[in-house]
């Protein structure tokens, strides 16, 4: 008896049909934005801070706030690239 149902098992799993197995691969692009969009200017020589005017403290920070401005809208415009090539990249693999 200790024989017969190891045997059964056996010849239960060789009588099954073999399943079908499928493989899908998908292809994904890395997209890049260019190197023009990276604008994010910085003041490289800050001016001495124990000489300074209030107009030179005045144009500083003005140009600080500009630098910043600028550097805000480059992120903003990587960000929408990246989103558009990810609804991209959706859309082509939801057609395939």
């Amino acid at each position: 008896m200790k024989y017969i149902l190891p045997l059964v098992l056996l010849l239960s799993a060789c009588s099954s049909e073999p399943t079908q197995q499928f493989i899908t691969t998908q292809k994904q692009v890395v997209v890049l934005p260019d190197e023009k969009m990276y604008k994010c200017p910085i003041v490289a020589h800050f001016p001495d801070s124990k000489s300074l005017t209030d107009i030179q403290v005045a144009r500083l920070l003005i140009q600080l706030h500009k630098n910043n401005l600028e550097c805000k809208n480059s992120l903003t415009a990587i960000k929408a690239f990246l989103d558009k090539a990810k609804m991209t990249a959706e859309a082509s693999t939801d057609s395939d």
